[in-house]
């Protein structure tokens, strides 16, 4: 079942609030917040960048929030540390969140965490390559961040789209930390790279196809903050609080790119020159149905996903 289409997750804010007993919510007025650890994944890319932007400005503060972050090495891993307990908030994006709907685990969204428009993640090649173009991968290896997910699928169609059959293709998995090493060192002729390792990369590598997701769509809704279903039932007042801050935090990373990208120098040691020069994700507080919708058709036509999944109940 599509995801029902909506244009801004304060709808969906409105309806979590409004889920709240007015018991609930007076006392919290009347006192203000009351301090609560979250702990929530994280993954070194800059597409994460938001959350850091709404811990600097006191966003999560101002929700009684304090976070606490648990390094993952791939996005799907949140799932796994949500289900067993280690984690209350994970990202991941729409490739793992339909995995997770397909296999029915009782999972929440709770907010967009970024979307893309192109250049912060691409195909990537060593600078000195003779592949020039995407149309030069037949018979050629490629390495993804992850396998069996919205990117993936996004590749598949842009090497359809370029007269490139995907089974001539060898696809393989690499840790997102590694791709640019990978290409220099001549392991796979090209890779997915993601900021911020692309432009730290600099001239090493050239770009053969700047947004995935462009055969698809222009604005991609790439990833998303959830919870388990029960952690939103069993503590509703934290999980419209997150929720709020994550809002908030989204909209002002949309509107001061200078903050993300001191947010990006805080989980890395780019020099600011280089980070001056990086790519940046878009942030908005939308929760982007409609993109995840256009993105499980493509997952469903190149056979990543077995059957269309139900997201509706993750979104409601």
């Amino acid at each position: 079942m599509p995801v029902p289409s909506t244009s801004l997750s304060r709808r969906r804010l409105l309806q979590v609030t409004a889920a709240i007993p007015a018991a609930a919510v007076l006392p919290a007025l009347a006192q203000g917040p009351k301090p609560t650890t979250v702990t929530v994944s994280h993954f070194p890319i800059a597409g994460i960048a938001s959350i850091y932007v709404g811990e600097q400005q006191g966003f999560f503060k101002a929700e009684g929030i304090t976070l606490q972050r648990e390094t993952v090495k791939l996005p799907a891993d949140a799932v796994a540390n949500l289900i067993g307990g280690r984690l209350q908030v994970g990202f991941i994006n729409v490739g793992g969140l339909s995995q997770a709907a397909i296999q029915g685990l009782p999972l929440k969204v709770l907010s967009s965490m970024y979307f893309s428009e192109g250049k912060d993640t691409g195909l990537y090649v060593r600078g000195d390559s003779p592949i020039k173009r995407l149309a030069d991968m037949k018979g050629k290896s490629l390495a993804l961040v992850q396998l069996r997910n919205n990117v993936h699928a996004a590749v598949l169609a842009s090497l359809d789209a370029a007269g490139v059959d995907p089974d001539s293709v060898k696809i393989s998995l690499i840790p997102v930390t590694n791709t640019a090493a990978a290409l220099r060192s001549g392991t796979v002729d090209a890779a997915q790279v993601v900021e911020p390792f692309a432009t730290m990369a600099g001239d090493e590598i050239r770009s053969i196809l700047d947004n995935p997701f462009a055969v698809i769509e222009k604005r991609t809704c790439i990833a998303h903050m959830i919870t388990t279903q029960q952690f939103a039932r069993e503590n509703p007042e934290v999980a419209a609080a997150f929720t709020r801050a994550m809002n908030k935090s989204n909209e002002f990373a949309g509107q001061n790119p200078a903050a993300v990208r001191k947010a990006v120098s805080s989980f890395t040691e780019i020099p600011a020159a280089v980070l001056a020069k990086m790519h940046l994700p878009v942030f908005s507080p939308e929760i982007g149905t409609e993109s995840v919708n256009r993105q499980v058709d493509t997952m469903v036509k190149y056979k990543i996903l077995a059957s269309r999944p139900d997201l509706s109940r993750y979104f409601g």
